[in-house]
């Protein structure tokens, strides 16, 4: 009830502005208390900011800090909403990567200090402690204190923005204002921060069970052998998921029903990102070097292709067919690759079916050979050889 709330939106801009500044220089007092977990206990510190508040102002601690079990289609739909954030977010994350250098070796020295905890330690510290403190004091705190503005998507957007700026780091912040203004959302619609204290939890035990289980190098390698191209490619197919789980999964958890017009749109632009993405990323990842080549032969080898290839690992695949009139093509023939005389690869396969087979090369000149298994059949033969690259380039 409004008489039970005393809290005024300066209330939260001044706790903000503590925050902000306990998390800038508390470290100098958590430091030598606590060593380097020092920073994880700020959260605490954070959230009694809050309480503090709430009781100088006589408060009713239920108004601030609400609990109520989401039903299950708000469970089940804001799972949905859930999904679509973290994909926008994937889609920034892919966009990030190509603007500013080194993006990805961000998190190495967090994911690195993680690993030396024992894991029910990091759950706690770096998973439950935040996803109970940070919730009360932006989706419980905050909230309260924003009710005063009567329109929901002002509360939300301030702290979204507020959530974000606490987290000290401008790149960061974007991300953590999406994932802000989602549980900011929740936490209004249901009445309760027992969704925002769910998924704000599973969103840091995630990043926790990567950090044990992933390699930072391996993972940097990874994001950053991607093309212009291909990042193109990723942020479209993200965008276009994303926005078809935000939108039809807020429609469900609102009770709204789906027009048919404006769903049906949604649903092509939505389609349209996701295909298109889609084809760019699978075509940045897929360097061909194709030819097709109408050889006549009368020994054993139908042709041979020259190739020059970085390290990579590259689907190899060849197909032989016979010249239209030609009914004398062999039927089996045998693809080899080779490196300076030396045989990589090689395999045996019909005519009109394919060679495909996987392999890691290094960098290097390399020779893809079609031989046939008949030296004495003589006549035309259509040969296409094609390099498909999954990582590394052709040229």
């Amino acid at each position: 009830m409004e008489e039970n709330n005393r809290l005024k939106v300066w209330h939260g801009l001044v706790a903000s502005v503590l925050a902000i500044l306990f998390l800038l220089f508390g470290g100098y007092v958590l430091y030598p208390l606590f060593g380097e977990i020092g920073g994880y206990l700020a959260p605490l510190f954070i959230a009694l900011i809050a309480v503090v508040i709430v009781i100088l102002t006589k408060t009713k601690a239920s108004e601030v800090f609400p609990f109520r079990l989401p039903s299950i289609r708000e469970f089940f739909t804001s799972v949905g909403m859930y999904v679509g954030v973290m994909l926008l977010s994937a889609a920034l994350t892919m966009l990030l990567t190509q603007i500013l250098p080194n993006y990805t070796d961000r998190d190495a020295p967090i994911h690195e200090m993680v690993r030396t905890m024992h894991p029910m330690v990091a759950i706690l510290l770096v998973a439950v402690q935040p996803a109970l403190c940070e919730e009360f004091f932006c989706r419980g705190f905050l909230v309260a204190t924003l009710k005063k503005c009567k329109k929901d998507w002002v509360v939300i957007l301030l702290t979204a923005v507020i959530f974000g700026v606490l987290h000290l780091d401008v790149v960061a912040s974007f991300s953590a204002a999406l994932l802000g203004g989602l549980l900011a959302y929740l936490a209004i619609r249901t009445r309760s921060l027992l969704l925002p204290i769910l998924f704000h939890f599973f969103n840091n035990a995630l990043s926790v069970v990567l950090a044990y289980g992933t390699s930072d190098t391996q993972a940097t390698e990874t994001v950053e052998s991607l093309s212009v191209l291909g990042t193109v490619g990723l942020v479209l197919f993200y965008l276009g998921l994303g926005f078809f789980f935000l939108y039809f999964s807020h429609c469900f958890f609102a009770g709204k029903k789906v027009k048919n017009k404006k769903g049906l749109i949604v649903l092509i632009v939505t389609a349209l990102l996701f295909t298109v993405g889609y084809n760019i990323f699978a075509y940045s990842q897929v360097i061909k070097l194709t030819k097709i080549d109408t050889v006549t032969y009368d020994t054993s080898i139908v042709t041979e292709y020259s190739v020059t290839l970085e390290d990579g690992t590259y689907a190899l695949m060849a197909t032989a067919s016979g010249v239209a009139g030609d009914q004398d093509a062999p039927d089996a023939y045998q693809a080899v690759l080779l490196q300076d005389g030396t045989v990589i690869a090689s395999s045996e396969f019909s005519r009109d079916l394919s060679w495909n087979t996987t392999v890691s090369l290094d960098a290097g000149a390399y020779q893809i050979r079609i031989v046939t298994e008949n030296e004495e059949t003589s006549g035309g033969i259509a040969v296409i050889g094609v390099i498909v690259a999954w990582q590394g380039e052709a040229s």
